[in-house]
């Protein structure tokens, strides 16, 4: 019928451009939702989502384009994972990430970063009435001045420690003749906690 002739050239210009706009998509300009993330220890995570499951390859090539290393991750939809540059010289390095034909390419920078020294104090009473813990965490120790004072702001208690680890101790304040202390913790002329109790 005549309709039918109609409905049927309808159809076949409806596939036509829908062939022709999935032909006219390059593949390789389909994004796929890849993020790198640098940490400060030489080590790149890779976290990749998608909608559907597929398999996903990343290859890791260096600065001459040569392919150092291959990892297949097997049907999936999204995966978080690090990447150790340790061992490798110093330098940039692309990351390739495919998945169903579509590529995603980044270059990363393998350094070595300074890391900022960071010292943290704690104080806190314990479940001893008048005794208190102390820790001292850093990533890069350095010495350490630990100053406790009594309620008139004199010296009750001075002490020097040259530690290389992170360390705890715990300070029994009972045989000063008031219920009041101040922490005071310096180390390289900063003062890293400044705290008072009372109890």
């Amino acid at each position: 019928s005549e309709i039918m002739k109609k409905f049927t050239i309808a159809a076949m210009a409806v596939m036509v451009l829908a062939s022709f706009s999935l032909n006219a998509a390059d593949p390789d300009s389909k994004e796929l939702k890849v993020q790198i993330l640098s940490k400060a220890d030489q080590t790149f995570r890779v976290i990749y989502e998608a909608e559907e499951k597929s398999e996903v390859r990343v290859n890791i090539y260096d600065a001459k384009s040569n392919r150092i290393f291959s990892d297949k991750i097997s049907q999936t939809d999204g995966f978080s994972k690090p990447y150790n540059f340790k061992n490798l010289p110093q330098g940039k390095y692309t990351f390739e990430i495919i998945s169903n034909g579509v590529k995603s390419k980044e270059v990363v920078d393998n350094r070595v970063k300074a890391t900022k020294p960071t010292m943290k104090a704690l104080v806190y009473r314990t479940a001893t009435s008048g005794k208190f813990q102390l820790m001292v965490m850093s990533n890069n120790m350095d010495p350490v001045n630990i100053m406790i004072y009594d309620h008139n702001d004199q010296v009750v208690h001075e002490e020097h420690v040259d530690s290389s680890e992170n360390f705890g101790k715990v300070y029994d304040l009972n045989s000063i003749r008031s219920n009041a202390a101040r922490f005071v913790v310096t180390s390289n002329q900063q003062v890293i906690k400044d705290q008072s109790f009372d109890w």
